[in-house]
């Protein structure tokens, strides 16, 4: 009866069949084996800490494998006893100090290799030729597969764009020339990088001059869709102005908010996303209330790159015709609204609701003016969007309580000359 052997028992495809637990079983009563023939079913499930019912259940699948028999109480391993020790063979006693030992496999050990006509040796050399086995395998199949670097000009633009070609990639020793637009059957994966542009890494847009804003807009136009896509020179001189009235308005000390990345981020909002630049800057100011309000510390104020990244404005600037959110309402609540305006506001709570009342007319400074009463808007957003969407509601609502109807609306930074009075006759 040939020798097991614990490395052709895992390598066995049989073996590796098995579930979990009887593989576990298997690799026991090899172990258990070492010692001479194993022992009858219940004190092998004592040594093998199980019970009686779960080692027949673990037993089954080795013996349905073939790879265990079972006579009774009396379990045996399929091959005999384990290689190395034979089992109706006693262990050799020690040679006594006078008798030299029996001549063995002399190992040298200088020798780099291990020698084959020891069970272990023979199993470190098996180990080896399949760990060669497969890396040749793998080395093989990494050569058959072709790589071909395609180099093509975008029409409209010098950018350069470098496919790497793995696959099937048909004869390399061709030359290949063709356009980004043309599409390639054979090619099994493409992977494309523009120089200089790539989705994680952009070009920044902070540049001192507006020349080179515009020639990096215009390269990464040519380089992604191989047209134009710069916006104007007039849109991005507009843009600069905004973001210049945007950064002393933030809350944070310049020392402490870099302007390079905060001006790149709005910039890319503006020009390539379309949001518009007086929606943000209309944002800080209840930003800037909210903060007043919780007494937070400088320090602790996100930097405007981050804050422009994540997009929290949108929470605190409302949007033209939509009511705004209720941080905003709660911001513009903060500060109690002019005396003579609070009559006026419960006369329009009555007909556009609470919300939009405060949010929009709460924060309004009345002037009075010898030709009417003007309400400055806290920004020119606000005045806007009123303009456009309240202003016929707020002149009603001011001649109902106050008899007044000439109303002027405008922005912050609006004031109205004051009346030339007439000469006294000398």
């Amino acid at each position: 009866m040939p020798a097991l052997d614990l490395l052709d028992l895992v390598d066995d495809p049989v073996v590796q069949q098995l579930p979990a637990r009887s593989f576990r079983l298997l690799v026991n009563l090899v172990g258990l084996a070492q010692d001479g023939p194993l022992p009858a079913r219940d004190r092998l499930a004592w040594r093998l800490h199980l019970t009686e019912a779960a080692l027949a259940r673990d037993v089954a699948p080795l013996v349905a494998a073939g790879r265990v028999f079972e006579d009774g109480d009396v379990i045996t391993l399929a091959g005999g006893a384990p290689r190395g020790r034979p089992e109706s063979a006693p262990k050799a006693p020690p040679a006594p100090a006078s008798q030299p030992a029996a001549e063995g496999p002399r190992i040298d050990a200088t020798s780099p290799t291990t020698p084959t006509d020891t069970p272990a040796g023979a199993a470190a050399v098996g180990s080896r030729e399949r760990t060669r086995a497969w890396r040749e395998r793998k080395r093989a199949e990494k050569e058959g597969q072709g790589r071909l670097a395609l180099f093509s000009t975008v029409t409209g633009g010098d950018a350069v764009t470098r496919h790497t070609v793995t696959g099937d990639a048909g004869d390399a020793s061709h030359p290949v020339t063709a356009s980004p637009h043309q599409h390639f059957q054979r090619l099994t994966s493409v992977t494309p990088t523009v120089t200089g542009v790539t989705p994680l890494h952009r070009e920044s847009l902070s540049y001192k001059t507006l020349e080179n804003q515009t020639q990096t807009l215009a390269r990464e136009g040519d380089a992604v869709t191989g047209c134009d896509a710069s916006p104007p020179r007039t849109d991005i001189a507009a843009a600069r102005a905004a973001y210049d009235r945007f950064r002393p308005l933030y809350p944070k000390p310049a020392s402490m908010d870099p302007r390079q990345p905060a001006e790149q981020e709005f910039l890319r909002l503006v020009l390539r996303e379309g949001v518009d630049p007086e929606r943000v800057i209309a944002a800080l100011g209840p930003f800037a209330a909210q903060l007043k309000r919780d007494r937070i510390e400088a320090r602790f104020v996100p930097s405007s790159v981050r804050w422009l990244r994540e997009r929290r404005f949108d929470d605190l600037a409302p949007i033209v015709g939509q009511p705004p959110s209720g941080e905003a309402v709660r911001c513009a609540a903060a500060k109690p609204p002019d005396p003579w305006l609070v009559p006026v506001l419960r006369q329009l709570s009555a007909h556009i609701g609470a919300d939009l009342t405060n949010a929009w007319f709460s924060q309004l400074s009345v002037r009075h003016q010898p030709g009417g009463v003007m309400l400055a808007a806290p920004s020119d957003f606000v005045a806007a969007t009123i303009e456009a969407r309240h202003a016929e509601q707020l002149r009603r609502a001011v001649a109902a309580v106050h008899g007044e109807t000439r109303v002027m609306i405008t922005g912050p930074c609006t004031v109205a000359p004051a009346p030339r009075q007439a000469r006294a006759p000398p």
